[in-house]
């Protein structure tokens, strides 16, 4: 057994130690690997709430995380099952035994394949947001609703005059807070809403701009944010990555204003919904995770390709390229748990748990199921302990 080893059960006993010593610590984690792996813990079984019956959705199509639940919001897949759609909360979702809580509060009259497009959380306001695109502007909507029993704050239909393709809360977007950001197509800006009131901060005219270098066109699809609001976007196309540089501009990674990064530009293009992606830092290094839908082969932003499989999520660098990285790509039965996806419709969700353990989940569309994953033991106790104790530090 090697002194790390020995080391983290300590620090996550007592809970008591420095911030050198999780530097320390980490460094010794991260010195014999650039990517952390990602360990598979477990497939949970999402068919009892969406179904042709259950008035949720026929499908699973959206997730976001809170810290201990996940909610998963649904896609009117048949012309049969019922008109509405809502939002699932699975509760406890590291837990042996999560539990499925329809919130019947959250539910609407979708149009036939339509459903929630997009689900976000903010934890300052313990808020879920809502984002629904009926293929018309008029009757689509942004809503805030309380992530406790999905009772609605706000809803803002027709927003801005735009059809809310992709949707995700900026941590920074509102003068330095959160706001409500979201995409619509044929407009290469973030728009963005007030968290408080769903009033307009940012428009067409005036948001910030996350076309991609080179360019792949603005048919968005998915938005993403880290915590300092770098930006992920997705369109029928490719992956762009974009660093902050302003509460209302992004930059490439080699530095151009008012562009993001191709991260990676996919062989087959698809012009649809179910093409998650999320930033994932943490993990030895900030990397991109994202769906494959639709591709067999990918080109990064330095010109190298690769082979891959459209029913996979992706795990890349952040310029799209493999250096250094061990854990390609995420199949659905890893560590003997679940079985692999067949479909290639999954949307994403990262984020950190109550101790500070990052997660990632993906919610297959096509197997009606949510995967959770979470760093290899070792480096998650680690990174577990050493956010248990910034937590207890900041109060």
């Amino acid at each position: 057994m090697t002194s790390l080893h020995l080391l983290v059960p300590r620090c996550l006993s007592h809970y008591r130690f420095h911030a050198a010593t999780c530097v320390l610590l980490g460094l010794a984690v991260f010195a014999h690997a650039t990517q952390t792996q990602l360990v598979h813990i477990r497939s949970i079984d999402l068919s009892a709430s969406f179904s042709s019956t259950s008035g949720y959705g026929d499908n699973p199509l959206s997730v976001t995380f809170d810290g201990t639940h996940a909610y998963v919001g649904g896609y009117k897949a048949t012309s049969g099952s019922p008109a509405t759609v809502g939002v699932v909360k699975v509760e406890n979702v590291l837990n042996a035994a999560p539990t499925l809580t329809p919130m019947s509060t959250t539910q609407f009259t979708s149009p036939n394949l339509r459903g929630i497009d997009a689900l976000s959380y903010d934890a300052a306001t313990s808020s879920l947001l809502v984002a629904h695109d009926s293929g018309a502007a008029t009757t689509s909507f942004i809503s805030r609703r309380n992530a406790s029993d999905g009772s609605a704050v706000w809803s803002v239909s027709n927003p801005q005059g735009a059809r809310p393709f992709a949707m995700a809360m900026d941590p920074r977007g509102d003068n330095g807070s959160p706001g409500v950001g979201f995409l619509t197509q044929g407009s290469g800006r973030r728009r963005l809403l007030s968290l408080s009131t769903g009033a307009t901060i940012f428009d067409g005219t005036n948001g910030g701009i996350i076309n991609t270098s080179p360019d792949s066109g603005t048919t968005w699809r998915t938005l993403a944010f880290d915590p300092n609001g770098n930006v992920a976007v997705v369109n029928q196309s490719a992956v762009g990555y974009g660093l902050r540089v302003t509460n209302n501009q992004w930059q490439t990674l080699g530095g151009t204003l008012n562009l993001v990064t191709r991260s990676e530009l996919k062989n087959t293009a698809v012009n649809n919904v179910g093409q998650g992606v999320a930033i994932m830092p943490g993990l030895g290094s900030d990397l991109l995770a994202f769906s494959g839908r639709s591709a067999t082969g990918l080109t990064d932003s330095t010109g190298g390709t690769s082979t891959v499989s459209s029913t996979s999520v992706h795990v890349r660098n952040l310029d799209g390229t493999t250096a250094g990285l061990t854990q390609l790509e995420l199949n659905g039965d890893e560590n003997g748990i679940g079985t692999p996806w067949t479909g290639d419709l999954k949307n994403l969700a990262y984020g950190t748990s109550g101790s500070g353990l990052p997660v990632l989940l993906v919610v297959d569309y096509v197997g009606r199921r949510l995967d959770v994953y979470v760093p290899e033991p070792a480096t998650g106790l680690l990174l577990a302990a050493c956010g248990l104790w910034a937590a207890r530090r900041r109060r």
